[in-house]
């Protein structure tokens, strides 16, 4: 599952505990057959809106389905991704990326705008947003005057952990059962996407070393499989099938496998705004399963919590040598790992669901309504013409490639 159905999942174990609780989706798979669920389309969404008391929504849903905004609801959005922020790395640099970025401003003011309330993820996202409320006039005289409170605008609600510990459904699934590992390697992990934002250079290069240094250090890519980009730069490195190994996307009810039966976690990135407020879920499995984390410096979880309460090692910005030199450290340092582990373990209560999830329930408890203000239906209309100009460029593009 993806970011937002991994996160929505878990809020509706904790809000069922205390509301009933729907889910709409825009796709559905085995994993939610059992929850509450339905394909998100306009005839659903018009069904539930007729039902609900609260909607809770983050991304696009509020661009693409604005009836949410026509009826009288109380609307929470959610912020926990900053994704204005990932999209700078992502849009070109000419006419249509700049074009589609003001479109990508104009859809989160719309959401800062309608929301009654806010989530997002850590106390630098939270400044963050703040800043935006303030700047684009949805903190004003009036509501400020109800609710001076940061709290009654804008709460705390990470991306937590699971309740319960991991189990593993299949052991040693790397040592055992995976071509290319032994039962003696020390494995490190690559857990989750394989974003453009997220510096994955730096981590071939630093096994390109190790290859020679330690042929036992092994790396394990969840997702490598289906980026040729990646896969090309491990075989110009010779490291391809040999100390790293290039994995297909895992069953989220199955990623425990893989993490357990690695060594530590890893994560890189770059020096951006992108890294400065976000809130790397993968950090959260590796402490989930107590997996000490070597993590580039400068984000949330690394700066705060992996440095801070000595759960893994902060590495510099894209230095392959020193990354090298630290995985090596750290194979042959046993009694490191154990105490970073142990680290890991006195944290984790704080960081499950039915701990982070505290802001939301009392909201949902006692919500509240705050003024809205109107929409420039000409900005919007231009909006959903850029959009869809991009979709079908898009599909171009796929049908010319196949």
């Amino acid at each position: 599952m993806a970011g937002p159905s991994i996160r929505y999942y878990n809020f509706y174990l904790e809000l069922s505990k205390q509301h009933e609780v729907r889910i709409l989706l825009s796709e559905l798979n085995g994993f939610t057959e059992k929850l509450p669920c339905e394909l998100l389309t306009r005839k659903s969404l018009n069904y539930q809106l007729q039902w609900c008391d609260i909607v809770i929504t983050q991304g696009l849903t509020l661009f693409y389905y604005p009836k949410l905004k026509k009826v009288n609801k109380i609307l929470v959005i959610d912020l926990y991704d900053p994704f204005i922020l990932e999209n700078l790395e992502i849009r070109p640099n000419n006419f249509l990326g700049s074009s589609l970025y003001n479109v990508d401003l104009r859809i989160l003011k719309e959401q800062i705008m309608q929301g009654d309330y806010f989530i997002c993820s850590n106390e630098r996202q939270m400044d963050f947003w703040v800043g935006i409320l303030a700047i684009s006039g949805a903190v004003d005289v009036e509501n400020y005057a109800q609710r001076k409170r940061i709290a009654d605008t804008i709460g705390l609600v990470p991306f937590g952990i699971p309740n319960e510990n991991p189990e593993a459904t299949t052991p040693h699934i790397l040592r055992e059962n995976t071509p290319g590992f032994h039962n003696d390697d020390f494995i490190v992990i690559w857990s989750g996407g394989t974003w453009g934002w997220l510096d994955l250079d730096t981590v071939i290069d630093a096994f390109a070393l190790l290859k020679e240094a330690n042929p036992r250090v092994k790396l394990y890519i969840m997702g490598g499989q289906q980026n040729d980009k990646l896969k090309e730069k491990c075989e110009k490195k010779g490291v391809l099938n040999k100390n790293v190994f290039l994995g297909n996307w895992v069953p989220y009810n199955e990623r425990q496998n893989y993490l357990l039966d690695s060594d530590i976690g890893l994560v890189t990135h770059f020096d951006s705004l992108e890294t400065r407020y976000s809130h790397r879920t993968r950090v959260l499995d590796y402490i989930w399963c107590e997996l000490p984390v070597v993590s580039t410096k400068g984000d949330y979880l690394t700066d705060e919590l992996i440095v801070n309460m000595k759960c893994g090692v902060s590495i510099e910005y894209t230095n392959s040598d020193q990354l090298a030199a630290v995985i090596l450290k750290l194979a042959n340092d046993d009694a490191t790992i154990s105490k970073f582990s142990s680290n890991m373990a006195s944290i984790k209560n704080d960081l499950r669901w039915q701990v982070v999830m505290k802001d939301l329930m009392e909201y949902c408890s006692s919500p509240y309504k705050v003024k809205k203000h109107k929409e420039n239906f000409l900005l919007r209309t231009c909006d959903t013409v850029i959009y869809k100009a991009k979709k079908t460029i898009y599909h171009l593009k796929n049908k010319i490639k196949r």
